[in-house]
């Protein structure tokens, strides 16, 4: 009982950190002490019997129950590890290292390959296939040949990759039907809630304000994507960790026939390893990047709000942690194989550094020579002796290394054994039978690798000789009569070239001076014709261009307000500088000189400023009066009483004005500026118009600023496209002319 005791509350323990840590439904502290407080209860007999000398009534023992409820604990235990290593990927990667069973039972819970119906129906499958196999055992011709044309690559060991059965796609083939009736439990302290929401909804109907097809669908695609990248992205890893194999296993053969000549046909091989090998990375890294960049869309939709069932995007979110896991460990492998493979591409490069070292020693001592050739020969018994010398203090050196380092080895070795044999002796035999073999095997080798030297020096050394004489003599006989044909047949060439050569030389030149003529005169009839012809098109260009920009300023819709009557002149603007491509500086500096809001937002025609003047007038006659930085109400009652009352003048512009005679401009007051001011802008004189309306003062002309601000910008916009207007006739004549 003590025992049970501990163990329950060490469960309950557990499950509360468990909970807290992984942020599961939140468990009831009281219950837990409830569990705790209904295990520590004493039985009423020993109450009973306590303080009696009656003795106790006797025990039954009742081991089922014991065992019931330590199959129920680890039960218990069990289910809450597995809970916790779904919910923590590094506890469920070191789970299953360790108990390898614990990631299949985690998989069929969750359901994240297949669904409970799903593995059923497989494992029948599997079953019908095995008792198959087990009573036929035979297979047909046609399975045999496809085994037999498997690609060396692939490690047939290895099962083909299956990506996690998609969530979203039966809900596009069959759609869900909402349920009516809704159940909510809602779990706080000791009262467990449960409420039923009865949604109501017609037939057939989906609720307002989503939209089911185009997001399941969106998600469906993402999904099928990811499964096509991942069964490409894991079988490729697979076959790159071939691939690098094979390669290894190449790049050995090379390095251990490294005395011997190599086999042509071996360095083909290894190009066309690292070839396959370079493709197979590429291809693994581009589909595992392509199936990390979907996955990381799919999450994000799923973290949306999305219309579907909760188990459909909870096996979605599985599969998503499957389907990373799965190209995790693939590429971990991968690493783990490319590791290995640069070790050896590292020894490998070592040994051909060292090779390529000693050749060039060979070359520096003897130029000329190189030692790969089959028809080694060197020129004199002097360089023989050099390079027997050269080569026997190699020889020695590495012998006195290798010595040493043998040496070292042992010294090692005995220290290993030491230590084994006071340990495990049974190891200490099998490491000294296999460093005699190892002895044994390289005497062997060394002896044959001698005795074969030797064979192949004596039989090369008597078949140069009988070749050697044999070649002089042909090459005697074939020297001399190519030199006899060679100088016969250079004479014959060389005089029918000097023949040839001089004759076209001469009708060349004839025809090309009269060619050059022609051309030079026709050249320079183009480029004039030319340069009239883009002259007179840029003039008219321009010229259009300039009568497009005024027409802009000009505009004038009927029937639509002022302000929608204003666009952009950057076109127009554009089309001229287009027309002149930084040719013409004047254009260029009228150009630039015109206001950049004009440019921008456009400037309002003359009839819209008249309009607008004519508010102006009417609100500047009303504060005559009132200052610019304002006052109180009875002044602008006043000047709002005095503009009611004055009349406005039947001739507001003196005589002396008109002849423009000196006049003191300082006198007048708001109601003659306005008065003349309306006089010239009747006559469409705007630049007399604006420069009275600058006499104002006052609040009047705090009223007037955004009036003279338009008309100041349509005035500079109107003279820059005149300037521009003038230009371009002056031009035009001028070519015409």
């Amino acid at each position: 009982a003590a025992k049970l005791n501990t163990r329950l509350v060490r469960v309950s323990i557990m499950i509360r950190y468990l909970a807290q840590k992984n942020g599961l439904a939140r468990v009831n502290r009281s219950i837990l002490v409830r569990l705790y407080l209904c295990n520590q209860q004493v039985p009423y007999h020993q109450y009973r019997y306590k303080h009696t000398t009656y003795p106790p009534p006797s025990k039954k023992s009742n081991p089922a129950g014991g065992l019931l409820v330590t199959f129920g604990a680890i039960t218990l235990v069990g289910g809450l590890t597995l809970v916790y290593a779904k919910k923590d990927p590094e506890f469920r990667e070191w789970l299953g290292r360790h108990v390898p069973v614990t990631e299949s039972i985690i998989r069929f819970m969750y359901q994240e390959d297949y669904t409970y119906q799903d593995s059923v129906l497989n494992f029948l499958g599997s079953t019908k296939e095995f008792m198959v196999e087990l009573f036929t055992s035979k297979k047909s011709d046609e399975e045999k040949r496809l085994e037999k044309e498997r690609c060396d690559i692939v490690d047939p060991t290895v099962e083909e990759y299956r990506a996690p059965r998609p969530a979203f796609k039966p809900l596009l083939e069959k759609p869900t039907v909402a349920s009516k009736f809704t159940e909510i439990r809602n779990i706080e302290g000791d009262n467990v809630q449960l409420v039923d929401n009865i949604i109501q909804h017609t037939e057939g109907k989906v609720p307002s304000g989503r939209s089911e097809g185009p997001t399941k669908k969106t998600i469906a695609q993402l999904e099928e994507a990811i499964k096509t990248a991942s069964e490409v992205a894991v079988p490729a890893y697979g076959k790159a960790i071939c691939t690098l194999k094979d390669y290894m296993e190449q790049v050995d053969i090379i390095i251990d026939s490294s005395i011997e000549m190599h086999n042509p046909q071996t360095w083909g091989i290894l190009r066309q390893r690292s070839e396959a090998k370079a493709k197979c990375i590429e291809a693994a890294e581009a589909a595992a990047n392509e199936a990390i960049e979907n996955l990381n869309k799919m999450r994000g939709a799923l973290e949306s709000d999305i219309d579907a069932p909760k188990a459909a995007i909870d096996q979605a979110h599985r599969n998503l942690d499957r389907v990373l896991f799965d190209i995790k460990q693939a590429k971990q492998a991968y690493v783990e194989e490319k590791a290995k493979c640069d070790l050896t591409e590292k020894y490998w490069r070592k040994v051909e550094q060292a090779r390529s070292y000693f050749l060039e020693e060979i070359e520096t001592l003897f130029p000329g020579t190189n030692i790969c050739e089959r028809r080694f020969k060197l020129e004199g018994s002097t360089d023989l002796d050099l390079f027997l010398l050269h080569v026997m203090s190699h020889v020695i050196y590495y012998q006195k290394e290798l010595s040493k380092m043998q040496t070292i080895m042992d010294n090692r070795m005995n220290q290993a054994l030491n230590l084994a044999r006071q340990c495990k002796p049974e190891e200490l035999s099998d490491i000294v039978i296999e460093k005699r073999l190892e002895e044994e095997r390289k005497c062997k080798d060394l002896e044959y690798q001698k005795k074969a030297l030797c064979l192949r020096a004596d039989g090369e050394r008597d078949l140069r000789r009988q070749m050697k004489l044999q070649a002089e003599a042909h090459a005697d006989h074939i020297r001399d009569a190519v030199l006899l044909k060679e100088k016969e047949m250079e004479r014959k060439a060389q005089r029918l070239l000097d023949e040839r050569l001089a004759a076209e030389k001469e009708e060349y030149k004839l025809q090309l001076a009269a060619m050059v003529g022609r051309l030079r005169g026709v050249d320079s009839a183009l480029k004039a014709r030319a340069k009239a012809d883009s002259s007179a098109q840029q003039a008219q260009a321009l010229w259009g261009a300039c009568q497009a920009l005024l027409a802009a300023i000009k505009a004038n819709t009927p029937c639509v307000p002022w302000d929608k009557q204003l666009r952009p002149l950057t076109p127009e603007i554009n089309a001229i500088e287009q027309v002149t491509a930084g040719s013409d500086e004047l254009i260029e500096s009228v150009v630039n000189g015109i206001p950049k809001e004009a440019k921008r937002r456009g400037v309002f025609s003359e009839d819209a400023l008249r309009e607008r003047f004519l508010k102006v007038e009417r609100v500047a006659r009303r504060l005559a009066l009132v200052p610019e930085g304002g006052a109180r109400l009875p002044v602008y009652l006043l000047s709002y009483l005095q503009s009611a009352v004055l009349m406005s003048t039947h001739n507001p512009m003196p005589a002396s004005e008109l002849l423009d005679q000196r006049t003191d401009f300082s006198q007048m007051d708001t109601y003659e500026i306005l008065a003349r001011a309306r006089y010239w802008l009747d006559r469409g004189d705007f630049t007399q118009a604006l420069r009275y309306m600058n006499l104002l003062k006052g609040a009047a002309r705090t009223v007037s600023s955004e009036w003279l601000y338009e008309t100041r910008l349509m005035l500079e916009t109107q003279q820059a496209a005149q300037a521009l207007m003038a230009h371009a006739q002056a031009q035009g004549l001028m070519y015409l002319q």
